[in-house]
């Protein structure tokens, strides 16, 4: 039981820190945002397309620019 316990806490310990890891990497003065341009291109692609297409997006196309 403590064996388990301890797997647990390792574990949560661990992904804890992967996590605050990555809000650390990220470069200053720069961002992401939803590239709309190609949201627009593939939508628009999918509606003229001669199958019956639904985009359902999970992860939309992002692009880094910059924050003054």
């Amino acid at each position: 039981m403590k064996q388990r316990i301890r797997f647990i806490s390792v574990s949560a310990l661990a992904v804890t820190t992967l996590l605050l890891m990555g809000c650390v990497n990220s470069t200053p003065g720069q961002s992401y945002v939803v590239d709309s341009d190609k949201v627009y291109a593939i939508e628009k692609a999918a509606k003229t397309s001669s199958t019956n297409v639904d985009v359902i997006w999970v992860n939309p196309p992002r692009k880094r620019v910059k924050i003054d």
